[in-house]
């Protein structure tokens, strides 16, 4: 069970308790649970993010503490390497970046991956690598064996990316890549027991402290190492099993407190209604075992709840749902319009108008959503490096234009792909701070609904459709598209319908395509055409009849079809050489002459 009300707002007394005592102050007015992030204010006048769990531990200003990051940091970390960091904010140290290299090779990686792992430009690594392919020999890869204190028993070397034999000084023998060796790697079986080893270098007296510091238990007797279970009691009385890893270094803590505790078909089914869709799979197996799902539009697909849960939906759906998501986020934050707009001032340097992704012409704010295509040459977007290229000149065409008028604009990163829809609201804020924008009222307080962004209204559409048909649509909600509407003809016939069958059947009104009729009126019709009806029986409109032309020529065919005009496909099929004759002789004599 969750906490209550009450439970959430005596923590988050607490945590402005900390924040007091610290001589800061703690700037947001709810709290969820111990892993949510709230807004904090040290002395010094530094805003930062962090959740009940690391302050409790004794953490407070990174920035004060020397552990803010900013743009400055990740290009210290690309001049380290003789190159540069080309995007111009930061966005987290597990998001990518673009960089460039000395030799002018542009690519996009995480800032971690570079400072931790020292993985610079992959098309200098590439070149690097082949030119060490070729010059290592296995007499090289004999000393470098030695240099373990072991030796390599191939008799041939290829590459470095061809396996050989090796043997440790312990006697264990296995294959490995000689790449592998080169970056330290060596004997697997000392390494598992090194492992091991040092798992067991923490006591059960540790675990029962740090559990203790939590106003929690260690309640389990016996501490195998930090990948074994162990059972933990929290200070509300919840149980459960988890290893001493996950614990003491991956900081979590109880799963029922902090909103992580195990799901169930229920909350897959309810994720699935408030997204105007379905979970249509009965069982239930864990957070990575795929589903069954179906949208507002009846699109079905299989994927895992972890992606449910993290935002995804319908895969059919998806286009623009990244633009969708950060449109709804500007409105919802802003309480403010934030439609597509084509302003005349925005035409790119070749003249041609350009279009806004999202524009207050009130607030004089606008956002373009960055999809991956505007960063890298991706085939599917850009059928050629030359389109790529005017892409770029017009999102820099943009800037410029935005910048002239007195327009604010602010480049999201593709939500879905890079930002990621929880860092939204954050990099909204930081980019209307870096502007001199006043956050908007009650700003760090609001929770964005994304719920509508998932079942677009389609009654436009297909309102649209019903009247080039000469009718109306009467229904003033959209269930889905297998669930059936009022429509009106244009005879003002009232029927039932789904927008499927109208939208991609081509269905219509029953009563004017013959549905309710008889075969006494296929017979008149059939007369009307100087044949014949010679079926005795009337099902429906789309069931065939038999039918006879004044030719003789007898044919099936659907109610509904004669009903639309057609008639004798053998007289039809005569009738087409002369009519392409007489179009011939009706084409003006050639005088070019």
């Amino acid at each position: 069970m969750g906490r209550t009300t009450g439970e959430r707002q005596k923590l988050l007394e607490e945590l402005r308790e900390i924040a007091r005592q610290r001589g800061g102050s703690c700037l947001s007015n709810e709290y969820v649970n111990s892993s949510y992030k709230l807004l904090f204010k040290c002395k010094h006048g530094h805003q930062f993010e962090s959740c009940r769990d690391y302050l409790k531990a004794g953490n407070w200003c990174p920035f004060c503490a020397g552990r803010g990051r900013s743009i400055k940091d990740l290009q210290d970390i690309a001049s380290k390497f003789g190159g540069h960091c080309l995007s111009n904010q930061f966005l987290g140290m597990n998001i990518k970046h673009l960089w460039r290299c000395a030799e002018g090779h542009q690519w996009e990686a995480i800032p971690q991956n570079i400072k931790t792992l020292g993985r610079w430009c992959p098309v200098c690594g590439r070149a690097k690598s082949a030119k060490n392919r070729r010059r290592h020999t296995l007499q090289d890869m004999q000393n470098l064996a030695r240099s373990f204190g072991g030796v390599c028993l191939s008799s041939q070397f290829e590459s470095v990316i061809k396996k050989l034999t090796w043997q440790c000084s312990e006697g264990h023998i296995w294959e490995a890549e000689p790449h592998h060796i080169k970056n330290g790697g060596w004997c697997p079986v000392c390494a598992q027991k090194n492992r091991a080893e040092k798992r067991k270098t923490h006591t059960l007296e540790e675990m029962q402290a740090f559990a203790t510091n939590k106003d929690g238990r260690c309640i389990s007797s016996e501490f195998v190492n930090v990948k074994a279970r162990l059972l933990w009691e929290c200070a509300k009385g919840h149980q459960w099993m988890a290893n001493a890893d996950n614990i003491i270094n991956g900081g979590k803590w109880c799963p029922v407190c902090s909103g992580n505790q195990l799901k169930t078909l229920e909350d897959m089914q309810e994720i699935a209604l408030r997204r105007g869709g379905k979970c249509l799979s009965t069982v239930y197996e864990g957070i990575n075992k795929k589903l069954l799902w179906e949208c507002q539009e009846g699109h079905r697909w299989e994927t895992i709840p972890s992606v449910i849960i993290r935002g995804g939906w319908c895969t059919t759906c998806s286009a623009g749902l990244g633009e969708r998501i950060c449109r709804e986020f500007f409105e919802q934050l802003f309480e403010h319009p934030f439609k597509k707009a084509r302003p005349n001032w925005l035409r790119n340097s070749e003249g041609h108008q350009m279009e806004l992704d999202g524009y207050s012409q009130t607030l004089k704010i606008a956002f373009e959503h960055q999809g991956t295509q505007h960063y890298k040459n991706i085939e599917f977007f850009n059928s050629s490096k030359n389109k790529f290229i005017k892409t770029q000149n017009n999102d820099q065409d943009k800037r410029d234009l935005c910048k002239k008028n007195g327009i604010v604009l602010i480049e999201v990163p593709s939500i879905l792909e890079i930002l990621k829809i929880e860092n939204t609201k954050s990099f909204i804020r930081h980019e209307l701070l870096k502007n001199g924008i006043c956050l908007p009222p009650n700003f760090n307080d609001k929770q964005v609904d994304l719920n509508a962004v998932y079942s677009p209204n389609k009654l436009e559409e297909l309102q649209t459709i019903a009247l080039e048909r000469g009718g109306r649509l009467l229904s003033e909600k959209y269930l889905g598209i297998f669930e059936h509407l009022e429509w009106e003809c244009a005879k003002g016939h009232r029927f039932q319908a789904a927008p499927n069958n109208v939208k991609n059947s081509g269905s219509w009104c029953p009563r004017c395509l013959g549905r309710g009729k008889n075969i006494q009126e296929m017979h008149s019709v059939a007369v009307a055409r100087g044949g014949k009806c010679l079926s005795k029986k009337y099902i429906n409109s789309i069931t065939p009849l038999l039918w006879e032309c004044q030719q003789g020529h007898k044919w099936n065919a659907r109610p509904s079809n004669v009903l639309f005009g057609t008639w004798c496909p053998i007289c039809a099929k005569k009738n087409r050489p002369l009519s392409r004759r007489k179009s011939i002789e009706q084409m003006p004599p050639n005088t070019s002459r």
